[in-house]
């Protein structure tokens, strides 16, 4: 088997993500069935509450996430459900993130771990 390093880079990232949103302890995470998301987050405490979460393997600052995933942001503000999307880094461990719902953010948010996690139990509350 040849090494694919876009496959591994999006399964890095990926892994990094779960990271951070399965140590908040605020969420659980469920694969996607219909492929669309990376996964479904799912409340620990109310499970009616779930938001899916997409994770793009990056090395782009805030600037070029904008332009190199304009595409894609815009298909993800068509969709019925809002979504967090997650920009990982995965040299650095690091990245950002956003929650699309109507309309797309002007800003990306930093993943610190305390914000990050503000950030998410306003998600599902």
């Amino acid at each position: 088997m040849k090494f694919q390093p876009r496959k591994w880079a999006k399964w890095y990232a990926g892994e990094i993500a779960k990271i951070y949103l399965l140590n908040s302890g605020l969420v659980n995470l469920l694969p996607d069935r219909e492929e669309k998301y990376d996964f479904i987050a799912v409340s620990s405490r109310q499970p009616l509450k779930q938001f899916p979460v997409k994770i793009k393997a990056t090395k782009y600052r805030p600037s070029e996430i904008f332009k190199a995933y304009q595409k894609t942001r815009a298909n993800l503000v068509r969709r019925k459900s809002p979504v967090l999307v997650m920009y990982v880094d995965y040299d650095s461990r690091e990245g950002f993130y956003e929650y699309i719902d109507n309309k797309l953010p002007k800003e990306l948010s930093r993943l610190d771990i305390k914000q990050f996690n503000r950030t998410l139990g306003k998600l599902i509350k």
